[in-house]
Formats: C-alpha cells, sequence, structure tokens
C-alpha cells in the first residue's frame, strides 16, 4: 500500500532558502515531497497541479507583497 506524501511548497527567491535551508531541516524526513518556487508565478503555477499541504512563503516574493496572493490562493484551495 502507498503511503501518501507531505507536499510541502517553499516560495522564496533566494536560492539558499529554496534548497540548502529546507533540505538541511528536511534530510531525515523521506515522506515529504518538496515543490520549489522562485516566483510568484511558480507558486501558483504549483497550487493550480497539485494538492498543497504546507507552504513556506516569503511575502517579498519577486514583487512586493507577491507572498500574500500566494498565501491567499492556498488558503482558498487547502481542504478543510
Amino acid at each position: 500500500m502507498a503511503v501518501d506524501r507531505f507536499r510541502l511548497l517553499v516560495a522564496d527567491d533566494e536560492e539558499e532558502v529554496r534548497f540548502d535551508q529546507v533540505d538541511y531541516i528536511l534530510a531525515e524526513e523521506s515522506d515529504v515531497e518538496v515543490i520549489r518556487a522562485e516566483t510568484q508565478a511558480e507558486a501558483m503555477s504549483a497550487i493550480d497541479r497539485q494538492v498543497i499541504d504546507a507552504a513556506i512563503v516569503d511575502i517579498e516574493l519577486d514583487v512586493e507583497a507577491g507572498g500574500y496572493e500566494v498565501i491567499r490562493e492556498f488558503a482558498r484551495r487547502a481542504p478543510e
């Protein structure tokens, strides 16, 4: 029986955050799938394509306050 993986969206325009820091924190977590986005558009696309369980979002993602839109969309689609 396959176990569903926890999907974590990491949306940040800094590569160090998207990769190094997240990989360090989740190194032992094989059941977490990290979806990375560098821009607001990439983050919104990721939300459109799949169910995201949690998100870490830079509020100033590639445009001032661009992260707020990502968070609003994530919250709107979040399962109850």
